[in-house]
């Protein structure tokens, strides 16, 4: 026993740890990091918008709501590790295969908190838009969120100033991959 200490102290040296403690303390913490409402989605956008600058009579809202949707949601949870997921019910947008997509047009940019998190019509197969509603699952990382207060950006792209008109339906966050 060293000088300083006294015959009933707590000092524990590394030697002390068994790795079974190490690993049950750090499966409880991870488990705990990820913990939110139970698997329940953030609900950011229930009802139809018309995202763009053009009248589009086969939409809901014929006249677009707004050029970008921007939305402040609270996250209740503490944030965890690996992936959260935006969940996107979305109708006229245009696909990865549409002319010009893959030089950059077009493409629908999503933003947590200002922080591009990826291109939402990446994940949509065709080369037309279509006015059939499609649910989109875009992975993210979980630390593009802070618990508390967030915003979310979604940025239809554009051609030569033309902004690609699209309606969304339904936006939310989970913590959990939704089945399709």
């Amino acid at each position: 026993m060293k000088r300083s200490e006294s015959p009933n102290s707590s000092v524990v040296s590394k030697s002390q740890f068994h790795p079974a403690i190490v690993g049950l303390f750090l499966v409880g913490y991870l488990s705990l990091s990820t913990a939110t409402l139970g698997g329940e989605p953030v609900k950011i956008l229930t009802k139809p918008m018309h995202l763009g600058d053009q009248v589009q009579n086969d939409m809901t809202h014929s006249k677009p709501d707004a050029k970008v949707f921007e939305a402040k949601f609270d996250w209740p949870g503490r944030i965890g590790f690996g992936e959260a997921y935006l969940i996107v019910d979305v109708s006229h947008m245009t696909p990865r295969d549409y002319p010009g997509f893959k030089d950059g047009f077009w493409q629908t940019e999503i933003l947590i908190n200002g922080e591009s998190v990826g291109i939402l019509n990446e994940l949509l197969r065709g080369k037309n838009e279509t006015a059939k509603l499609e649910r989109i699952v875009l992975p993210f990382e979980f630390t593009a969120m802070k618990t508390g207060e967030n915003i979310l950006t979604i940025k239809p792209g554009a051609k030569n100033g033309d902004i690609d008109d699209l309606e969304l339906q339904n936006v939310e966050i989970s913590e959990t991959k939704p089945e399709r």
